[in-house]
């Protein structure tokens, strides 16, 4: 889902052969200079392949670093973006892939996809199996909401790498999870290998059951989906934590919400609520956005000219 915050990038000419990049909240970083945090090291890579003339950069964001918002990519993108990069969705998607990689983050495609891709008022479903795309749109009687946990995670402290070569093993072992059979899961002798296995297997059937519920206009549905995602997460695949479970079972309580679900890499973030209009959240001491799909809402600066329109 596309939401209101974001990376704003501008940039200005230098005088000289410099580069410069200034973040907001992080510093200025110029070319040549020694990366010593992430963010520059990541704004290295990307300048190093699209920058070839003079000029200061400046970014500055509404989004929470380490909230599971893909706050990442959306930096990324922004970058590459005022630095005139050339392509469609999927060929920038993939560019900013690599920038990650190169930046030490082994990530897949799904935040530089739906960062860049995502339209106002729909969910966007992207087939991993052959990277096609299609939008979905949202009813106007769905309520989206991200509450902030406040708790922090990096990709490279947490066990996102273990969990991605778990499902290598468990796909080397059964072959693909997706639609793999339940008996054919149970024939792995490994018990962690089988959760994860479950997992995958059943969080496919869930998008497209969620894409389903969507187009149906049934937010009920959409909303036990949802929880049920969550549940999936925290008991087969291990990236929850008992705080955040608490919150999600005091959510679902609460009137007026269908559902809730950790966003992310997992281990902290953002807990997406899916409910009806006017729904008041008792934890008012947590940052929450509601995400509007109805009356304009998602309004984005200037759509990327390179991306096909009919997606």
């Amino acid at each position: 889902f596309a939401i209101q915050l974001g990376v704003t990038a501008s940039c200005s000419e230098l005088p000289n052969n410099a580069v410069s990049v200034i973040s907001e909240g992080f510093g200025r970083w110029t070319r040549g200079e020694p990366v010593e945090q992430e963010w520059s090291r990541l704004a290295e890579v990307v300048v190093t392949a699209l920058a070839s003339s003079a000029q200061e950069i400046s970014l500055s964001s509404t989004l929470p670093s380490g909230a599971g918002l893909s706050s990442s990519a959306a930096y990324l993108g922004a970058l590459a973006l005022i630095l005139d990069v050339e392509g469609d969705l999927l060929s920038v998607s993939r560019f900013l892939q690599e920038c990650e990689r190169a930046g030490g983050h082994d990530v897949g495609l799904l935040d530089q996809i739906s960062t860049l891709g995502a339209r106002s008022a729909h969910a966007l479903l992207i087939d991993f199996r052959d990277l096609s795309i299609r939008d979905v749109p949202i009813s106007e009687s769905l309520r989206f909401t991200a509450i902030d946990t406040g708790v922090r995670r990096e990709l490279a402290t947490t066990a996102y790498s273990l969990r991605r070569d778990e499902c290598v093993e468990a796909t080397r072992l059964i072959g693909e999870l997706r639609g793999v059979s339940m008996d054919t899961i149970a024939t792995i002798e490994s018990p962690t290998l089988r959760r994860r296995a479950l997992h995958v297997q059943t969080e496919c059937r869930r998008v497209d059951d969620t894409v389903s519920a969507l187009e149906q206009n049934d937010d009920r549905s959409v909303g036990i989906l949802v929880s049920e995602s969550h549940e999936s997460l925290s008991q087969n695949f291990d990236v929850s934590t008992p705080q955040i479970d608490q919150l999600v079972r005091d959510l679902i309580s609460q009137r007026g919400v269908y559902g809730a679900r950790l966003v992310g890499g997992g281990f902290g973030g953002c807990v997406l609520v899916v409910h009806e209009p006017g729904v008041s959240f008792f934890p008012t001491r947590l940052t929450h956005w509601e995400l509007r799909v109805g009356g304009g809402a998602f309004e984005r600066i200037g759509r990327p000219r390179f991306f096909n329109e009919s997606l």
